[in-house]
């Protein structure tokens, strides 16, 4: 058994950063964030692209929220116990994560990838001692296309894959054995999903409590 796991919108949450990101650059008015009419980064990037020239301020505000500005952004609630769980029962866990080396809109200098590795660090996932996650930086594998990340799913042979991506599931050559844990607060459409079986899960209490309730029990 090897559980799978997405990094963006999986691991690390973006929201209040692409809040924060929109309202310094100045491209949403403070009032609208602060009142919670504009809240999220899917409300963020919505209202970004309806801007004058708004799919390149949404590409730079990307640009700046995975790369330099990344230690913003918010270790999901539940994920370091998910993480520590599987490291007390040796079940072994690997992040695959759809990610180019650099950024459309950014400075063409950072590297994201390395970005998403120091956010990892920050939060001691590549900590062996008994107060960090217990991931090695190998096990950690960025793919700059969706077909590259489906292929080394399966090239590592994960049973699970969990993702906020209901379009990774439906991807034509994601492998069949493998079960697709959905994290997602609301419900995927039909047309993201295709006819694949995705067992959805609102946040990662609900998939611990499945992956060591049903799946692999362990006392």
């Amino acid at each position: 058994m090897r559980i799978g796991v997405d990094f963006d919108n999986t691991i690390a949450g973006y929201d209040r950063l692409f809040e924060a990101l929109a309202s310094e650059s100045g491209l949403l008015a403070p009032c609208a964030l602060a009142t919670g009419a504009i809240r999220g980064k899917t409300a963020v990037r919505d209202a970004v692209r309806l801007l004058p020239d708004g799919e390149n301020h949404w590409q730079r505000l990307q640009a700046l929220a995975y790369g330099p500005r990344i230690s913003g952004a918010e270790l999901l609630p539940g994920v370091a116990a998910f993480f520590r769980r599987c490291r007390d029962a040796d079940l072994p866990v690997v992040v695959v994560s759809h990610k180019t080396q650099f950024a459309r809109g950014g400075d063409g200098v950072t590297d994201l990838r390395r970005c998403a590795l120091a956010f990892l660090r920050q939060h001691k996932f590549f900590d062996m001692s008994k107060a960090g996650l217990g991931l090695a930086e190998e096990q950690v594998f960025f793919e700059p296309t969706r077909r590259e990340k489906v292929a080394r799913i399966r090239e590592l042979g994960c049973t699970h894959f969990i993702d906020d991506l209901p379009e990774v599931f439906a991807h034509e050559d994601f492998p069949p054995d493998v079960e697709r844990l959905l994290l997602a607060p609301l419900p995927p459409t039909l047309e993201a999903t295709g006819d694949a079986l995705v067992r959805r899960f609102v946040d990662w209490r609900g998939i611990m409590g499945y992956v060591f309730g049903h799946v692999f029990p362990h006392p």
